[in-house]
């Protein structure tokens, strides 16, 4: 059944005058920097808040979707009028609830799957804003949905219908750009760190970037002292270094998860056998076009695209992300895929390029292990 919270904040000539009902009062917690209200709510954990505005009180829209208590929440539409009033509406959550507008660090219910107590990873909420709604950020139960898509087309109306390619012509391009995709990943063990990343296929602007960024953060409700990083992508990696300086005048780090994994990193466990081809990320298509790159190759990266071709194994200079695209589908289809991260075998590995190697990449209690030999001409035809 649901429950109706007659609870209004109105904002009248700077005056806030609030009447609250049980179960749960909602509160006004002051304004964020960008002089915002900020709301909060005590809710049960089962709760699902619809949090509504109005500025008569006749007419309400839904402002956003809030899961369990929530502190600190910004209406990112208020433009500063002259009044301003809140309702929450409280409901049971269902199966059907596997979305919301705000994150909770460093223990939110709809976190990727926890990695066993012997694995050291970070773990990730992906997130789609759609450009047409600038006030809200959709996160996605990340267990539930891997990818984007999937998620977009059951929840968010306006793709729902859409074909892959469709929805990739939408959102991975910035012509006819209709929702930006990304991921807030969660640093490991007890660090109190946060990265965030956009996926795209086109560089954006450092000024759209930080705008996105704000307009993340602010929903992310996490202790004070914690730490938000950009982690741009490898797409997005040549613009964030030209414009080191403007993301540090906006109060933007940037940062790779390298920061909080310095060693050899297991993306997807699995052992594979082929010639170990080393081929610049902007040249993945082409390569594979004109034969310089062949489905049985390991694939050797300087850093990991968006994207690449099918491979027989995967592996990276740079450090990877295991919620990126690359990195789910290699542990579905059982491709090894790792990071090599000491200096010395990076440097030996370039020097393999063209000569058949056997990689195996192994994830076990004690930690991540990247196993490579050059078998050059040690394999007969029939081996």
């Amino acid at each position: 059944m649901r429950r109706v919270v007659s609870c209004h904040w109105g904002l009248v000539l700077g005056a806030l005058v609030c009447q609250g009902a049980e179960p749960a009062r909602l509160r006004f917690e002051g304004f964020d920097a960008a002089g915002r209200p900020r709301l909060g709510q005590a809710n049960a954990s089962n709760v699902v808040a619809r949090l509504e505005g109005s500025v008569d009180l006749v007419q309400w829209t839904e402002l956003a979707r809030l899961h369990g208590p929530f502190a600190g929440f910004p209406d990112l539409t208020a433009t500063g009028a002259s009044a301003r009033f809140y309702r929450t509406r409280l409901s049971a959550r269902t199966t059907t609830d596997d979305w919301k507008n705000h994150a909770v660090f460093p223990a939110d219910p709809l976190l990727s799957p926890e990695p066993g107590w012997d694995r050291f990873e970070p773990r990730w909420l992906k997130f789609t804003l759609v450009l047409a709604e600038p006030g809200r950020v959709y996160f996605q139960d990340s267990t539930k949905y891997l990818f984007h898509y999937d998620f977009a087309v059951a929840r968010l109306a306006s793709f729902q219908g859409l074909g892959r390619a469709a929805f990739d012509a939408i959102t991975q391009r910035r012509t006819n750009q209709q929702a930006v995709l990304g991921a807030v990943l969660f640093a490991p063990g007890e660090l109190r760190e946060i990265g965030l990343q956009f996926a795209g296929l086109d560089p954006y602007p450092p000024e759209q970037v930080a705008a996105w960024f704000e307009q993340v953060t602010a929903v992310i409700e996490a202790p004070p002292g914690t730490r938000v990083f950009y982690f741009p992508t490898y797409e997005q990696q040549a613009v964030a270094e030209a414009n080191r300086e403007f993301f540090a005048q906006r109060g933007i780090a940037l940062g790779s998860t390298a920061r909080w994994l310095a060693d050899d990193e297991c993306y997807s466990p699995g052992w594979a056998l082929g010639r170990l081809a080393w081929v610049p990320p902007g040249e993945l298509s082409a390569a594979y076009a004109d034969g310089r790159l062949r489905p049985d190759d390991l694939l050797l990266l300087e850093a990991v695209p968006a994207e690449i071709p099918p491979v027989a194994g995967v592996l990276t200079l740079a450090p990877a992300t295991p919620n990126s695209h690359v990195a789910i589908l290699a542990r579905s289809f059982g491709v090894p895929f790792a990071r090599v991260a000491a200096e010395a075998a990076q440097a030996e590995l370039k020097t393999w390029a063209g000569q058949e190697v056997a990689l195996r990449v192994e994830q076990d209690a004690w930690g991540c292990r990247v196993k490579i030999v050059n078998v050059q001409g040690q394999l007969t035809p029939a081996q």
